[in-house]
């Protein structure tokens, strides 16, 4: 089946060809053969992992960049380590990416994590995080994928494809770079030691821990406010984002950062968002997703229900009321999200 997200974003894209893989399966019997070779393409990648030959420098042979130059109004709280002209004057054979500690290493994943640097010409080799995009440890299509008379078939994803949703949402984007998200240095592509071409997304490395990692006080005294503060700041910047056309799709403890030192002091700048391999392109159907997934982080931190709702109800309430409490509408009925969020919460808990 087409997956729509895929193909609006690959129009929006420039040098969208940048994410085209070798040609995808188109039919059924095409689809069994490409699984069969990626099992025997990850037996390969497995066998001598590139976890164990670290550290490992590599030169790309192409690269995707995007200006991220600030505007008037931007308000960056992370100073870059490359200058934006550097990055976008640079070839890609003038870069080395050295790949030097594995945070996420393993098969079913979008993409394999790391530790590392880059260095372009002869400056500086700068720290920095890696996402590659390796088809082979990539979760395997189903078969019906590609049946073509299947209309009920799943959607299935290339890892180029999922790198090329992260790029646009980053392009999308780009006055939240340095602050709520990281800044992107580009998209490149190399030859892993199994000899396969895959594309690596080159990240700003961030001295930060995950909230899974934190509980309710840890965060509270970092940041210097109340936990229901931080949720608001974070639900008035989900609802920014949404502004800018990009729903982030999995808002979760996992990929919701906290700064170990907080930028300019300021509380509002301690949080930030990672990993866009699910966002979507924002309609009024999909903005409740990030909205429900960021009030579902009070319960992960162990917040009461009862000081949850109140919290809710005094937002409600308010004059003015937070711009985003629309993200819990549906069809002109107020909070109906939230409600259905209470309703199911209670109903896991019980």
């Amino acid at each position: 089946m087409a997956d729509e997200d895929v193909e609006l974003v690959l129009g929006l894209l420039p040098r969208s060809y940048f994410f085209s893989q070798e040609p995808l399966p188109r039919n059924y019997e095409e689809g069994v053969a490409y699984i069969q070779q990626l099992e025997r393409t990850r037996a390969e990648a497995t066998a001598t992992p590139l976890s164990s030959l670290l550290p490992r420098e590599f030169t790309p042979s192409d690269a995707w960049t995007e200006s991220v130059a600030a505007t008037s109004t931007t308000k960056y709280h992370r100073v870059s380590p490359f200058p934006d002209v550097l990055l976008s004057a640079a070839r890609p054979q003038d870069m080395v990416i050295t790949v030097s500690k594995p945070i996420r290493a393993q098969v079913d994943t979008f993409t394999q994590v790391y530790l590392g640097t880059l260095r372009v010409g002869a400056g500086k080799p700068r720290s920095v995080c890696l996402k590659i995009y390796q088809q082979s440890l990539c979760q395997f299509p189903k078969e019906d994928c590609f049946d073509e008379n299947d209309d009920w078939s799943d959607i299935w994803r290339s890892a180029a494809q999922t790198a090329a949703i992260e790029a646009w949402a980053y392009r999308q984007l780009k006055s939240f770079q340095g602050s709520l998200i990281p800044y992107s240095f580009g998209f490149y592509k190399i030859r892993l030691p199994n000899d396969e071409i895959s594309i690596v997304h080159v990240l700003e490395y961030l001295d930060a821990i995950r909230l899974s990692d934190l509980d309710r006080a840890t965060i509270e005294q970092r940041v210097r406010c109340d936990i229901f503060d931080v949720i608001d700041d974070l639900l008035s910047k989900l609802d920014q984002m949404h502004a800018m056309g990009v729903v982030h799709g999995d808002i979760n403890w996992h990929n919701v950062m906290l700064m170990r030192q907080i930028p300019d002091d300021d509380p509002s700048s301690a949080l930030v968002v990672i990993d866009f391999n699910l966002a979507q392109p924002s309609d009024e159907s999909n903005k409740f997703h990030d909205a429900v997934h960021t009030v579902e982080l009070f319960r992960k931190l162990n917040v009461p229900m009862k000081d949850i709702e109140e919290w809710y109800m005094r937002c409600t309430t308010s004059t003015p009321r937070p711009q985003w409490l629309s993200m819990f509408c549906a069809h002109g009925a107020d909070n109906a999200y939230f409600n259905a969020w209470q309703m199911r919460t209670y109903w896991l808990e019980i």
